[in-house]
């Protein structure tokens, strides 16, 4: 399932053979039960060797800092946390394989005007915008006073943010807008409704394979899990960057137009200059290379390996 085996490592029960030692459960786990400062004791006292570590769900909690604990997570501000955290991809099935049954890229008709891309939740409207923001600050106000581990979060309203991004290119004529805003999270549906969700699955997936590019933009935690199905689709992700702590780091700036969120207002001409680069011939090797990135580091099965060689190193 991992993509390793007795081949990258051995298990052993003593200590002192261990070159890195994995703390089974989530901090999260050790917060909830009242274990977290016993667990950190234990840390502390095993400083020479190295130890690794996961934080779960949409905002992670707060752990303590040490040179020899590193930390999994898919959440978090890449400015407040220490280079020991560790971005992990959001673990996808190949939606190829999946939804198309293939292996192979999927081809986009290249053209000099860009296909912008996007399927999901967006609402400019004033009450979601207080929702939002409202839901944000109640769970930093309940982690202020100890009834929540959760990481404090920025104030923002994610819904809000997408959907001024949307505008933006909407009122561009030099880009073709390729949208389907929903108003609720995967359109409103409940889980039991298999039929109506295999149905807008397939039309996320498809609003992907139609596009060049796919605006990327956090949720309701800092990361986006948009981002990696783009990926893996092939196509190029505009990804909106609120200081999240991505794996790999800047090397996605070679997979990615990068646009700061501070930098919102220069987004149609950063979409357009990355854009004129290209001829039929270099998008689609780019497209290819960002297939290939997914497939050799944003896997179960790789991420892990290239996770082992670098706490080994």
């Amino acid at each position: 399932m991992y993509g390793i085996s007795e081949n990258d490592f051995t298990f052993t029960s003593k200590l002192d053979e261990a070159d890195v030692l994995i703390l089974p459960m989530s901090w999260n786990y050790y917060r909830k039960h009242k274990l977290y400062n016993s667990v950190k004791i234990f840390v502390l006292r095993h400083s020479k060797l190295k130890i690794l570590s996961w934080t779960s769900g949409d905002f992670g909690v707060e752990i303590f800092s040490s040179n020899n604990l590193y930390v999994i997570r898919s959440s978090g501000y890449k400015t407040k946390l220490s280079n020991n955290h560790l971005g992990k991809p959001v673990f996808i099935s190949d939606p190829l394989k999946i939804h198309y049954s293939t292996k192979l890229l999927l081809p986009v008709q290249f053209n000099k005007t860009p296909i912008i891309g996007f399927c999901g939740q967006s609402n400019y409207g004033i009450f979601t915008f207080i929702k939002e923001c409202s839901r944000v600050t109640i769970r930093n106000i309940l982690t202020l006073i100890g009834l929540s581990f959760d990481s404090p979060q920025e104030i923002l309203s994610s819904s809000f943010l997408r959907s001024s991004i949307l505008k933006k290119i909407r009122k561009s004529g030099f880009i073709k807008n390729n949208f389907i805003e929903r108003k609720k999270y995967r359109a409103g549906l409940a889980k039991v409704d298999e039929l109506n969700i295999s149905k807008t699955t397939m039309e996320f997936f498809n609003n992907i394979k139609d596009s060049h590019y796919v605006i990327c933009c956090r949720g309701g935690g800092n990361f986006s899990a948009r981002l990696y199905e783009t990926i893996a689709m092939g196509r190029i992700p505009v990804f909106i960057n609120t200081d999240c702590l991505l794996p790999y780091g800047d090397e996605w700036k070679k997979h990615v137009v990068w646009i700061e969120k501070n930098e919102l207002k220069f987004l149609e001409k950063s979409i357009l200059d990355f854009h004129k680069k290209f001829d039929k011939n270099s998008f689609n090797k780019y497209i290819e290379n960002n297939r290939r990135f997914w497939l050799e580091k944003m896997t179960m099965k790789t991420y892990f390996k290239c996770i082992l060689k670098r706490i080994n190193k």
